[in-house]
């Protein structure tokens, strides 16, 4: 609910995994503003982004060398907070500069 309240038409929710973690499907009212990080179609995605939020929900698994970290700073997005939540793990917030 937290990052719900928080999205925006220039926002999106990013997991580090190669697919939306079911979770996230079933809870989540909007669908097509989250995605999968290991996607090749991540670029496309933030072209017009300027916010993202990435949940490190089983990254140490899916993304051990942190590739989809990787990736946003790579275009220009930096780490500007970080929320830890009970279950969830860390999900932190990206801001284009």
């Amino acid at each position: 609910k937290f990052v719900s309240q928080k999205l925006d038409n220039n926002s999106l929710v990013i997991f580090e995994n190669t697919e939306i973690p079911a979770p996230a499907r079933y809870y989540s009212p909007e669908l097509s503003r989250l995605k999968a990080g290991l996607s090749v179609d991540l670029p496309n995605n933030l072209i017009d982004k300027s916010k993202v939020y990435l949940f490190e929900y089983l990254a140490d698994v899916y993304d051990p060398n942190r590739l989809v970290e990787q990736k946003l700073k790579d275009m220009f997005f930096y780490e500007t907070e970080t929320y830890n939540f009970t279950g969830v793990g860390l999900v932190k917030e990206y801001t284009k500069l």
